[in-house]
């Protein structure tokens, strides 16, 4: 589940993952850090990168997904240019981790196979695994 709000006082973007045998809070992880700056482009708090773009979840709560950069472009471009850049990230056991970053990854190409955890980033397939 992805949750955004937005507003004059705060800008956020999270995951969240509940059991819905218990209703009990899973993972509440933001979807990236936002840049130092950030708070102040919302007149406030912020929290997250930005929206995702794909998402998986595993039957034990662990999930995965690529968030969109909304607060900044790539680096190395012109602030004007607006291209794209995206995180492949993760929720598990071991707490929310970085497992790529960059322009050139495909926004829907997350995917789960055995526990690993598959996207492309330039034309090529990159994993990790994903407990």
């Amino acid at each position: 589940m992805e949750d955004f709000y937005t507003g004059k006082m705060l800008g956020s973007y999270y995951v969240l993952v509940y059991d819905l045998r218990t209703g009990r809070l899973v993972h509440e992880a933001q979807t990236g850090k936002p840049p130092a700056d950030a708070s102040s482009q919302t007149q406030g708090a912020a929290f997250g990168l930005g929206p995702t773009t794909a998402l998986l979840l595993e039957p034990d709560g662990s999930v995965a997904w690529i968030a969109r950069d909304v607060w900044s472009t790539a680096p190395g471009y012109p602030s004007y240019s607006l291209v794209p850049y995206y995180e492949v990230r993760v929720a598990d056991g071991r707490g929310n981790l970085r497992f790529d970053a960059g322009p050139a990854i495909d926004p829907g190409s997350l995917r789960s196979q055995d526990r690993t955890l598959e996207w492309t980033d330039a034309g090529k397939t990159r994993t990790a695994p994903f407990s």
